[in-house]
């Protein structure tokens, strides 16, 4: 697909404007993420199709908006933007995170772990993520699926975690996506 689904395209272009900029960044397991970038804010947009045999991506991506909605009314974070469905699944809408992930601040130190600089900033980095996770479970929740590129750091800022339809607060969230064997949560 070279644009996002029609329907997810029109509601976010009446929205905000039809003077917008998409870039896929990713299209992985059945959920297509997009940048779209309109004249007054960046949106990261996840569109999940109905089943690409490993599950079900359109789950996914409706319990993440769900999880989102009560996150950012408990002020945990204020991720969600707009969120609903397409004729073939459904779509989440969050702020775009301009910064590096967790996982290339900890590149240089992989490619000479005796550099002293590279050292600190992985380190001022696992600070950062550290401070997001103890932020969520503060709140009573729990992310799920913590990995290094589930943080964007703002340079000189706190860590801002992404990627939550498998997190888990102490009410419920439907739809449930039950995780995978060998999932690391």
């Amino acid at each position: 697909m070279t644009s996002p689904a029609p329907t997810v395209l029109a509601e976010l272009t009446n929205r905000f404007s039809a003077a917008v900029t998409v870039h896929l960044i990713a299209d992985r397991r059945g959920i297509q993420t997009w940048r779209m970038t309109f004249p007054d804010v960046t949106l990261a947009v996840k569109i999940g199709t109905s089943d690409d045999g490993n599950g079900n991506p359109c789950q996914l991506t409706a319990r993440e908006a769900a999880v989102l909605t009560q996150l950012d009314s408990l002020r945990v974070t204020a991720h969600h933007i707009a969120s609903g469905h397409t004729p073939g699944g459904s779509w989440v809408a969050t702020r775009w995170f301009d910064g590096r992930s967790t996982w290339d601040h900890c590149a240089p130190l992989r490619h000479d772990p005796a550099d002293q600089a590279a050292r600190a900033e992985a380190v001022d980095a696992g600070r950062r993520l550290t401070a997001a996770v103890a932020r969520l479970h503060q709140a009573g929740w729990t992310h799920r699926d913590l990995q290094p590129r589930h943080s964007i750091h703002h340079p000189y800022q706190q860590a801002n975690l992404i990627d939550f339809a498998l997190a888990r607060g102490a009410a419920p969230i439907t739809p449930h996506v039950p995780t995978a064997a060998g999932l690391c949560i």
